[in-house]
């Protein structure tokens, strides 16, 4: 699951290790969609250990009933670190990643829609050495992952939520093969993986925001 939306989110700033509080907007919807998951099984809830993803496995967890699961955070799970780009305009950060990757493209005849979201990421460190490579962003997200697999076999536990960052869960799909194209990925939505056999062999439904129910404001 993607956490709800943030000051920074609704300000469209870099949010990448930098974090803000939920708006009121990102705790209703958080809120709602706990009261979707009522009826679902729920095993265990791993978040990201950044105060959006807490803040919003905490609300899903209070208002889907599910209150007796602990919650567990793994930083492994964060976004990815945009360096200096932290806290500033998004426009900026992807109007100069397109830039470069446009400088490297356009003399080969091939568009910047060519290239992949690896190739987007890595930009970003190429412009700024102190940003996360992708190397090192997709090993702790998979590492991550797999340690979590191997906690849920060790509880028994079958049905796993995780609360993680937009961008991440992209990465995510694209390293496991998802091949169904661009996509963005909505604030509390959720995009189903299916690990058996040792291996993640199939996806669900993804970005998947079919779950929020009746509108309820969240102030607090």
């Amino acid at each position: 699951m993607r956490h709800g939306q943030t000051i920074f989110n609704f300000q469209d700033k870099v949010q990448g290790w930098s974090d803000t509080p939920l708006t009121v907007k990102g705790r209703t919807v958080a809120a709602r969609l706990g009261r979707g998951l009522k009826a679902r099984s729920i095993d265990a809830i791993y978040s990201s250990d950044s105060g959006r993803a807490i803040e919003t496995a905490t609300l899903i967890r209070e208002h889907s009933e599910k209150t007796d699961l602990s919650l567990k955070t793994v930083k492994g799970l964060r976004e990815m670190y945009f360096g200096t780009y932290e806290g500033g305009p998004n426009p900026v950060l992807w109007n100069e990643v397109r830039e470069k990757i446009v400088q490297r493209y356009d003399k080969d005849g091939i568009t910047r829609s060519d290239a992949g979201i690896d190739e987007i990421c890595q930009t970003v460190s190429l412009l700024d050495p102190e940003a996360e490579d992708w190397d090192t962003y997709t090993k702790r997200l998979l590492d991550s992952l797999q340690a979590i697999v191997d906690d849920a076999a060790k509880n028994g536990h079958k049905d796993v939520y995780i609360v993680s960052h937009g961008l991440s869960i992209r990465v995510i799909l694209h390293v496991l093969k998802y091949d169904s194209g661009y996509l963005k990925i909505e604030n509390t939505s959720i995009s189903e993986l299916i690990y058996k056999a040792g291996a993640f062999s199939a996806f669900g439904s993804i970005n998947n925001t079919d779950l929020l129910v009746e509108e309820e404001i969240i102030t607090e």
